[in-house]
């Protein structure tokens, strides 16, 4: 006997390999990792493959208008942060196999980020120029979005073989001679 003025909200619990889920493709309305990105990057080895295959796995369960939240100490308001948002997040989320087409309708997969979060230039402010406490964690939020292939190209949001952002342009990545076309994921920075 419970308290019957609490909803009832069905939870199932289970202990899984974040890198290898159980779990049927675009199943998962919503994906909260909290630390778990940050332990794997311990490894000096393995750590960011295995930060980037979690990453794709949860982008494979996620559901289109799904979100998938991360909070990390990799802060992408930093140049550090920045580089672990290409290598790990955007590389996670670019490298999934194609769904089966549901329709004709051509539509695909398309990401958006937010990134919420302190930045070194306000922390320097407040700290008075130091540089010891850092502007700490962020939280990122990505949102799982079908987007027509018609629209996409329209909107020229495809470049070959680079990441790119729409608030923000990163140092790109060696191009490769013939690089398949990956999309752009647009980054937006929120700052508290």
């Amino acid at each position: 006997e419970g308290d019957t003025n609490r909803s009832s909200i069905p939870l199932e619990f289970s202990v899984a390999d974040a890198r290898q889920l159980d779990l049927e493709n675009e199943s998962v309305s919503l994906i909260l990792e909290k630390g778990t990105l940050d332990a794997m990057l311990s490894d000096p080895k393995e750590g960011k493959n295995n930060c980037r295959r979690t990453v794709s796995e949860c982008a494979r369960i996620l559901k289109p208008g799904g979100c998938f939240v991360i909070i990390s100490h990799s802060n992408a308001h930093t140049v550090h942060g920045m580089e672990w948002l290409q290598q790990v997040v955007f590389a996670g989320l670019q490298n999934q196999e194609p769904m089966p087409q549901k329709s004709q309708n051509q539509e695909s997969i398309g990401w958006a980020i937010e990134v919420h979060g302190n930045d070194e230039a306000n922390m320097l402010q407040e700290d008075g120029g130091s540089q010891d406490s850092g502007p700490g964690p962020a939280v990122y939020v990505i949102h799982k979005k079908m987007v027509s292939t018609h629209e996409a190209l329209r909107n020229g949001s495809t470049e070959v073989g680079q990441y790119q952002t729409k608030e923000t342009k990163p140092a790109d990545p060696p191009l490769k001679k013939h690089a398949p076309k990956e999309p752009t994921i647009p980054v937006r920075f929120y700052t508290y």
